[in-house]
């Protein structure tokens, strides 16, 4: 798998998440990484793959091995990210990425699919990881500085 023009393809899924790792520096770090594999840096790292090989300018997008492959991993890295949820800025940006990208991804039938897509489970979970970080969004932040009387900027 050729990483540098396959992350390039995910020049505007970084416009919405700026701070998504690219490919390259997700690989480096899982091929540094000790037994065991970092669940969430896997996980992120499958998904990404995926949604460069959907973009049409990629050059691998036929190679229909690969992208079992990676769906496989996907939904195996996954289903564990979602059950152990480890809190770590690798597994927020998954989360909201299968939220807004590959919703379905980790459904095991069509009854699961439905409800991935009518429940709000990802973004419920990036908000619980996120409130894990530190990280708070700006209406939270705005309603609580003005409830103890201060401006926003403090």
């Amino acid at each position: 798998m050729h990483l540098t023009p396959t992350s390039h393809s995910l020049t505007w899924h970084r416009f919405y998440l700026p701070l998504t790792p690219t490919l390259v520096s997700l690989r480096a770090s899982l091929l540094a990484a000790t037994a065991p594999v970092p669940l969430a840096a896997a996980t992120l790292f499958a998904l990404l793959a995926l949604l460069a090989l959907e973009t049409p300018s990629d050059c691998l997008r036929k190679d229909l091995q690969l992208r079992a492959y990676l769906c496989s991993a996907l939904s195996h890295y996954g289903e564990e990210l979602l059950l152990t949820l480890p809190v770590h800025r690798h597994t927020l940006a998954t989360l909201l990425l299968l939220y807004n990208y590959k919703i379905c991804a980790l459904a095991t039938s069509q009854r699961a699919a439905r409800l991935a897509i009518k429940s709000g489970l990802y973004v419920t979970l990036a908000q619980s990881i996120a409130q894990k970080l530190g990280l708070e969004d700006a209406a939270t932040r705005l309603g609580r500085c003005c409830a103890a009387g201060r401006s926003p900027a403090t």
